[in-house]
């Protein structure tokens, strides 16, 4: 857990393809990673694991991910879009949350833009989970 928190002059990871979690807040506030690409194989996000990473504009998210931890990606106000698999089944409260230029999240084959939301500051701020 928190194997890289803080380290902020990180700008890019190269993750080997033999890992399969991301542990909690691993990359949180590090607030030079601007792109990062998760190997397949990766299941697992824990919660806050890339939380305060505000220079974070692209992440690519693998097919074999099927869990994204609760404020995964919460204050990464440089993300615009986000495509989550098919294997994710559900969203927990705050996982986008106070993504300020989050345009797009395209979810289980639809595509939602932020312009559906009054406030993008709450985008996918529920106080439930998101199932589909």
């Amino acid at each position: 857990n928190y194997a890289f928190s803080g380290c902020s002059s990180l700008k890019s990871v190269n993750i080997p393809n033999s890992v399969g979690s991301i542990l909690p807040g691993a990359f949180s506030n590090c607030s030079a990673l601007s792109s990062i690409k998760l190997p397949n194989g990766v299941q697992y996000i824990g919660e806050g694991a890339f939380e305060d990473c505000s220079s974070l504009k692209r992440i690519s998210l693998p097919y074999s991910l099927e869990h994204i931890g609760r404020n995964a990606f919460r204050h990464c106000s440089s993300l615009v879009g986000i495509n989550i698999p098919t294997k994710v089944k559900e969203l927990h409260a705050g996982t986008f949350a106070f993504c300020d230029n989050l345009i797009w999240a395209k979810l289980n084959t639809q595509i939602y833009y932020s312009r559906y939301f009054k406030n993008r500051r709450s985008w996918f701020y529920w106080r439930y989970i998101y199932k589909w």
